[in-house]
Parts: structure tokens; sequence; C-alpha cells
């Protein structure tokens, strides 16, 4: 959508910045995208480049592109900072560190308009326009379950239980571990088979109202950071922290699947800037 808006909304600037767009841009050169080039960060964008339709009065936040599509990079630290701007897509990233009812409020209403650009009877429709895309590590707390509410359509649309399958993959693969350890590529190849013959079974697909949910972890990147890598933080982490943050594992062995936790006494996200800090000041004053 040449000249379209789509948001990015982060916990905070500082993760848009630092854990996000680092690897976004080393992406977007390896497809030849140059920036200051094609593209253009927290900046005015050259006067060879085209504006998205919805107009842009600040530039600070905002990724130009030169065919005019634009990205708009929200943060959940400064309260309101998200209303106002009409967009054509919209990103969660780190999805289960956003407050839901923030982004009900302030993100998800802003995914509207230009119906005569790309709609259904704009005789150029695009299915894409309006969407949204969430990414996020595996959710382990209550306020974080409506992530999963997504995948309901694999049970009543082809009879899967997919996390039930998920979790079976996920102990196969812990086994790879020992197998590797022991140089044992018998045995290796031998679970790795049967990891691949249950990845078959839930397939992602496409739910009747339009909904894609799909799941992954480390093993699914194992071309590009090698089985060492792997190894590696399994000896290195927790084993509560492995298993959510490099396995993506669903946590089904406590009551309600999830952990009841204060996430207000016991979770914390870092903020690396200080609007964390001045919106707090701000708001307590």
């Amino acid at each position: 959508m040449p000249r379209a808006l789509t948001s990015v909304t982060g916990h905070t600037y500082g993760q848009l910045l630092t854990r996000t767009l680092p690897s976004t841009f080393k992406f977007l050169e390896a497809m030849g995208y140059a920036k200051d080039k094609n593209y253009v960060v927290g900046r005015w964008p050259p006067a060879s480049f085209l504006t998205p339709y919805e107009k842009i009065m600040k530039f600070d936040n905002v990724i130009s592109f030169a065919n005019g599509n634009a990205i708009l990079m929200l943060s959940q630290d400064r309260i309101g900072s998200a209303r106002g701007p009409n967009v054509d897509y919209e990103i969660l990233d780190e999805a289960l560190t956003i407050d839901k009812e923030q982004y009900d409020q302030e993100t998800s209403p802003t995914n509207r308009g230009n119906e005569d650009l790309w709609g259904p009877n704009s005789g150029n429709f695009v299915p894409f326009h309006h969407c949204y895309h969430y990414v996020s590590s595996m959710p382990y707390s209550q306020t974080q379950k409506w992530l999963l509410d997504f995948a309901g359509y694999y049970e009543t649309e082809a009879g899967l239980q997919i996390f039930s399958i998920w979790n079976r993959i996920f102990k196969l693969q812990m086994e790879l571990i020992p197998a590797y350890y022991a140089r044992d590529m018998k045995l290796y190849t031998l679970i790795n088979n049967e990891t691949i013959r249950l990845r078959k079974q839930i397939l992602p697909f496409v739910s009747k109202s339009g909904v894609l949910l799909t799941l992954a972890n480390a093993f699914d990147n194992i071309d590009n950071i090698g089985i060492s890598y792997i190894t590696r933080e399994y000896e290195k982490q927790n084993l509560l922290t492995f298993m959510i943050e490099i396995m993506n594992i669903f946590l089904d062995t406590v009551e309600d699947c999830y952990y009841h936790l204060n996430e207000a006494k016991d979770f914390y996200f870092n903020a690396t800037n200080d609007g964390f800090i001045r919106n707090m000041a701000e708001n307590t004053n």
C-alpha cells in the first residue's frame, strides 16, 4: 500500500529502538533497502519521497519510505501519545508486555479510514488493509492470556488441540539437546523426524474469520542461530526462562494454565529511555 501509514506499538520507545528496529534494519538491508536512500528514520523525508495520504506533522517517531509508506512508532510509556492518528495497518511488538486496556482505548481505534483507497468498494481492494499483526513470546500470566484466545479456531474448525501438540514437540526437542551432547546423530535424527511429523499436524491455516496464528521457537530458526545457541542458552538460563523465552512453551502445569502472579510486584519491564520515568512523574504529580 504505497502512501499508507502503519503503526508499530511497543511497551516503550526504548524497546522499539533497541530490540525491534536493529534487526528490522538489518533485514531491510539484506533485501536491498538502504538507510537514508530508500528510507529515513526520525526526520523529514527528502523532497523526492512520496508522503502518506494521512498527513504527518512531526517525523520524530516515523520511518519514511520512498514510496510514501510510513511506519509510525507508538509507545505506551506516555499515556495518550497513541491517540489521534489514522493508520492502515498495525503491528504490536512484544505483545505480552502491552497493557491491553490501554491498547484497546488508544491504539486499536486508530486502525481506521481510507476505505476509499483500499477498501472492498475502492476498485483497488487490499485484503491486508486494516489488519493487525501481533508478535510475542508465549504469555505466562492471566492478563496476557488474551493473546492465546486467537488460537481457539484450531480446535473449533480443525479439531486440533494445538498447545497440547506444541508441548509434545517441546518435550521431544528437549531430548535433542542431550543427544547432541552425546554426538548420537542416529538418535538425534530419529527424535527430530518425530518433531517434524508432529509439526505437520499443526500446519498453520487461516480461520473462517481471517485469523492466522503461528507458533515457533528457537529450533524453527536453527539454520540461522545454530544448535550451539540453543545448548548454550540451556546451560546459562534457569529452566523456566529457557522454556518460555527460547522454547516458547505453553505453560499448562499450573492452575488455570497460568501462574497467579501479582504483576505490580513480580514483573518489571526495562525502559531504556527516560519517557517511562517522565510519564510516571507526570501522572503522580
